[in-house]
């Protein structure tokens, strides 16, 4: 682990086996033109409360359209972070309440999205370890 943990939660929303990737915009701070799922820094919240705020801030989707499906464990990422930081990761898997379709807004921080199949992650530019992420709230 480096000298600073900076806490981030990392949300997954799977809908008919696909799963939803954000591409960050080039004006992000970290991992600009990456895929990754819908995160963000926790900022003093409960790591579940930051998942929904993340999630209705990137994507206009509101915590009453989605049920929380499972809790990934907490790990830290050291590869690829800004020198002397580790990440450390609380993932977090939904699914939307109902079969009607979700109208994704995104904000400044993604230029893209995609609904794809999770065995196409590792085929994508992605934020450091994505795919173990994924794997982590499906028990792979």
């Amino acid at each position: 682990m480096k000298d600073k943990v900076k806490d981030v939660v990392s949300s997954f929303i799977v809908k008919e086996n696909r799963v939803l990737l954000l591409k960050r915009s080039d004006e992000i701070g970290t991992f600009p033109a990456h895929w990754s799922g819908i995160s963000g820094y926790r900022e003093g919240n409960p790591p579940l409360q930051q998942a929904y705020t993340e999630i209705e801030e990137e994507t206009r989707i509101k915590r009453k359209q989605l049920k929380l499906l499972e809790r990934g464990e907490v790990f830290t990422v050291d590869e690829e972070a800004p020198e002397g930081v580790s990440f450390r990761i609380f993932p977090f898997k939904f699914t939307p309440v109902t079969d009607s379709e979700l109208t994704i807004k995104l904000n400044w921080e993604n230029s893209s999205f995609r609904w794809v199949v999770p065995e196409k992650i590792r085929e994508l530019r992605t934020v450091p370890k994505l795919l173990e992420v994924w794997r982590s709230v499906n028990n792979e």
